[in-house]
């Protein structure tokens, strides 16, 4: 082997072993009280029923519920004036996209979950009893 490849080596078998640091959600998103509460996967996000991707929710999905005081938890309202302030400015949640699929992968929900019949959880899990937003793709 040629001098300088070992350690070049070594980083490339490293770094597809390394898993990358978890996103930090701007809002800490509580997919299951929104559930308890009678909402389901297509509720906010939209994308699931057009095709293409699920999209993450746009301010006005949750100023739907949350422009008046739907909450009972007085843990939950930082976010929500977070939401609210979002709104007033006309400011988009800045989300961070967990899924990156490359230029040439076209991905739709509207396949999988009407024709396809394939449910939520098949393929994400059970993120639907989780209190905290995944900060991996899952």
């Amino acid at each position: 082997m040629r001098p300088g490849l070992l350690p070049l080596a070594l980083v490339a078998f490293l770094s597809g072993c390394v898993e990358p640091a978890a996103a930090v959600q701007p809002i800490p998103f509580n997919h299951r009280i929104h559930g308890e509460n009678d909402l389901e996967c297509g509720d906010c996000h939209e994308g699931i029923e057009r095709g293409g991707p699920a999209g993450l929710p746009g301010v006005d999905v949750c100023m739907d519920c949350h422009e008046a005081d739907v909450t009972e938890n007085p843990s939950a309202l930082p976010s929500i004036e977070l939401v609210r302030r979002h709104a007033a400015e006309g400011t988009p949640i800045p989300w961070v996209r967990l899924y990156v699929l490359p230029g040439h992968v076209f991905f739709s929900h509207r396949w999988h979950v009407g024709p396809g019949d394939v449910g939520c959880t098949q393929c994400h899990g059970d993120i639907g009893s989780s209190a905290a937003p995944a900060g991996r793709a899952i």
